[in-house]
């Protein structure tokens, strides 16, 4: 399961980068996107926070159905 749950976390991060970096690109071309695309930014952080959320709240499910940690542990 953590090894899943790693997985996902590297996609998301991947994709929140790849998100920015269009913003930004779209911010520079044309000033009026600014405010539209730090909203944006803004929700891609906060929708990070929910999976992260999700995700220990499902670690600690499986720890108290099964007494297994499957939480991710510093490299």
């Amino acid at each position: 399961m953590s090894g899943c749950g790693s997985r996902i976390r590297r996609r998301h991060r991947a994709l929140k980068t790849q998100i920015f970096r269009e913003l930004l690109t779209y911010m520079l071309q044309d000033p009026g996107t600014v405010e539209p695309a730090l909203d944006l930014i803004l929700i891609s952080r906060h929708l990070e926070r929910i999976g992260d959320h999700a995700t220990n709240i499902a670690e600690d499910v499986i720890f108290m159905v099964s007494a297994r940690d499957v939480r991710h542990h510093a490299f």
